[in-house]
């Protein structure tokens, strides 16, 4: 499991913001950020993509496909950043 610090939590939640328009802290797992864990909750993120952005697997195929194709391939990358689990350090 990596190591995320108090910068690279900022840096996620900064670019979050940029692509998506709400704040990450929305989606972070909160039963396993109490472990020391953190992680964004993907089923949380494609309920959102779903209600606000008008994602639907039947027209846009995966939901890293409708990120690529909304968003750009620096929204996907970020999000598959942060299903990572990482061990907090801050």
């Amino acid at each position: 499991m990596d190591t995320l610090n108090y910068k690279q939590k900022e840096g996620f939640e900064l670019l979050f913001k940029k692509y998506f328009n709400v704040d990450l802290d929305r989606f972070i797992d909160k039963r396993l950020l109490c472990l020391g864990v953190y992680t964004c909750d993907i089923i949380k993120f494609d309920e959102y993509m779903h209600k606000y952005y008008g994602y639907n697997e039947a027209e846009h195929g995966s939901l890293n496909d409708f990120l690529k194709l909304k968003f750009g391939i620096g929204a996907v990358e970020l999000i598959d950043k942060l299903i990572r689990n990482y061990k907090i350090s801050f």
